[in-house]
Formats: C-alpha cells, structure tokens, sequence
C-alpha cells in the first residue's frame, strides 16, 4: 500500500471533547470526512485497493479506472483493456486501449504503457507517482504532478484547508489545541482560536456554567465554595457562604447541633436573642425569648421598647451595631467612633444596677447618654465593658452602645442585672 494512504487527517481528543469546526468524531477521533480514507464521507468507509478520498468519494488515481477492486489503466491493462473486463488473449498486448500485438509505446512487463503519461510507469517502468490523501496525482511529460483540490494544500502527503484545518492551521503542522479543558479549538482563516460552549466561561483553566450562583466556581475569581461539616455551600452570585442543615445552626464559622432551650429561665441559649428571666413581652424581651425593638439609632432617639428590670435576674439581649448609624461621638475620657446604638433602661425599685457590653472581637465602648463622661472603655480591645451605678425607684437610664475606632463594630451581647 501507497506509503502517503496511511497519512490520516486526524486530531485525538477526550471522548468528552467536541471536535472542532470542519471535523466529526469517528471511533473517538476528530476525522476529515471529505479526505480521510478509512472515513470517506461517512464514518468506516474505507477506500479500497489504490483509491483515495477525494472530497467525500473514493477514487482511482488520474488516468486510473475502478475495475472490480482494483484500480487499472485501461489504456495499458491486459485484463481490462480500453474497458473492464475486456482481456486480450495471451498472445496480445493492449495498446492504447486496444489489443493487438505490437506496443505503440513501451513495455514494462507484460503492459504496454506510455511513459510520458502513465502514472503507473512515469518516465520509467516502476516509477508510480504517488497522490496526496484527497488529492490526485498525474504524468506529465514523464514527470509526476501532484494536485490538490482548490483550496487546499498538501501537508505531510494529505491534502488539507490550511484556513480551517485543525491539524494544519495557517501552516503545515501547527496544531490548534487548547489549555482550557472543556473548551473546542477553531481555525478561521489560518488562525487558530476557540472558546468555552454556549452557557460557559472560563475559570481557572476550565469551562464551567455561567450560572451566577454555581458553586464550583463562585463569582468573578471563580472560587470553588466549601461548607463546614453539617453545612451546605452557597453562592450569592459574587462571594461564598454557606448555611447549616436542618438541626444545626451557624457558630461563628461552623455549625452546632441545636441545643433545646429554655426560655424565660435568665440564661441565654443558643436558640434565644435574649432572656430576661421571664417570659412576659413587651419589657425588652418576648415571650418566646426574641429581642424586642430595645435599640434606637443614638442617644437622641428614644427606642420603641424600653427594657425593664427585675430585682437579682441577670437579663441579656443579643444585637450588633453592624450597619448602625455614627449618631453620636464619645467623650473627653472615651472615645468613640464607631457606629452605635441606645437602649433605654427602667428600674420599678432602687438599687444597684449593671449594664455590661460583651463584644465579640471587636473594639467596644459603653457610655451613659445623660452623662457621657461616664463611660467604660478597657485597654484590652475585645474586654467586656460595664457601668455600674445606683438608681432609685421608678428611675429610667439611656446607654449608649459605640466603637472605639470607625470599624469597631459587630455582634454583642448585653448584660442587665439589678442588685439590692
């Protein structure tokens, strides 16, 4: 067999992989239908005996006829000679397509063949020209002429579009491949290119949805979001979260198995906002154990409910100044700059009363609104903070809730507790 039939316009790609434009998948590979000869126009046609694939059909070579399964001249061939299946007798030659016994032209063998046009015998007996995969090949003047179809060119003995070619793209064997995996390569006028399918983007070396909230590649950086154990990942569409599953809840960074809660028994479970030893509303604290509407912007407004004391009952709210307002700065002894909150506190008897911000891992400072000399800020920047004062019977006090520098702020909890 013709060493140039086994040069196959092929390029091996991932089962998954599209092929690119031009080329169709047989057997797992990116194939040329119009000039491969194991896929010619359809995938497993194999073009026999000395026929090539020439745009999409098998064919003889110049000058050559299909007769049976070989390819012949019928010019020269004793077997089929100026048609298929014509024989001259063991006495003839065929001449011109014709038998008889003298050769117009030379012998080579027992043919009578032209050495100026047999492809078979170009120049010489034995000197067969050989045609480019999809092309042809013809005698000349006793010299061979290999032709492609237009357009095309011969690379490594196939004849290929060097615009569109994969394989052969602007130049022999330059090959159009892409790092991105998921991606499929072009070639468009001889320059390779390509993209991620419709639907895609490119992150991180790889095709993936353009789904806003895909959480294997999660906004513009294309991060992949994680969760921690009993957590789902999430994705807003620009940054990663996660929520817990049914019977956890958020801790900081993880998620905890929920505890049952008590509520109204002074101690602030993992379920509750706060607990005020009661389980009455309206005093700062509902009856389910929800903080009620106790913070106010500033010290200049009042809130809609104000918390009520209860004589030895150590009461405690959640809340965060994150997102509050800078209604009011701090004093010559403590300075405040953070975003804060008030909350007002009534006392139905006299005595010793204590109001403590517990931070968590922030900067916080407590201040009195009638007084704001009277405040708490500890050099340790994630200490608790408290005031304590004595007031009497029927007496009401405004607090203020602030941080120490502009981006002190977070989640806190407060701490109220009356002693005699």
């Amino acid at each position: 067999m013709d060493s140039a039939r086994d040069e196959q316009p092929v390029v091996e790609t991932d089962s998954e992989i599209p092929c690119g434009a031009g080329f169709t998948k047989c057997s797992g590979r990116c194939v040329l239908l119009a000039s491969n000869n194991n896929h010619c126009g359809a995938c497993d046609n194999v073009c026999m005996g000395e026929q090539t694939c020439v745009a999409g059909a098998c064919k003889c070579p110049a000058g050559q006829e299909l007769c049976g399964a070989r390819c012949v001249t019928l010019s020269s061939d004793t077997a089929n000679c100026g048609m298929c299946g014509r024989a001259c007798t063991s006495a003839e030659v065929c001449s011109m397509g014709t038998c008889g016994t003298t050769c117009a032209g030379a012998m080579c063998g027992a043919s009578c063949v032209n050495l100026q046009t047999d492809p078979a015998n170009c120049g010489a007996c034995g000197m067969r020209c050989s045609a480019p995969t999809g092309g042809s090949a013809t005698c000349v003047a006793g010299s061979c002429v290999s032709t492609c179809p237009a357009g095309e060119s011969a690379c490594s003995g196939v004849c290929v579009n060097r615009n569109t070619d994969l394989a052969n793209c602007g130049m022999c064997g330059r090959v159009c491949m892409l790092s991105v995996v998921g991606a499929t390569p072009s070639c468009t006028m001889g320059t390779c290119g390509g993209g991620c399918p419709a639907g895609q983007r490119t992150c991180m070396g790889a095709c993936v949805s353009t789904m806003a909230n895909d959480i294997s590649a999660c906004g513009p950086s294309c991060t992949r979001c994680t969760a921690p154990a009993n957590g789902t990942a999430t994705c807003n569409g620009m940054t990663c979260g996660f929520t817990c599953n049914t019977g956890f809840m958020m801790s900081g960074s993880s998620c905890v198995a929920m505890v049952s809660s008590t509520c109204g028994n002074g101690t602030l479970d993992a379920s509750e906002t706060c607990d005020d030893g009661n389980m009455a509303p309206g005093d700062g604290c509902s009856a389910t154990c929800m903080v009620e509407n106790i913070f106010s912007p500033g010290c200049n407004t009042a809130p809609a409910v104000r918390i009520r004391t209860t004589l030895g009952v150590r009461q405690f709210y959640r809340g965060t100044t994150t997102g509050a307002s800078l209604s009011n700065n701090g004093s010559m002894r403590c300075s405040a700059e953070g975003p804060d909150l008030a909350i007002e506190i009534g006392s139905a008897v006299g005595g010793n009363l204590t109001v403590a911000v517990v931070p968590d891992g922030w900067d916080a400072v407590l201040l009195s609104c009638e007084n704001r000399e009277i405040c708490s800020d500890r050099s340790d920047p994630t200490a608790r903070e408290f005031l304590t004062f004595r007031v009497g019977a029927g007496t009401m006090g405004r607090m203020q809730i602030d941080g120490y520098r502009a981006n002190s702020h977070g989640p806190f909890v407060l701490e109220v507790s009356l002693a005699p």
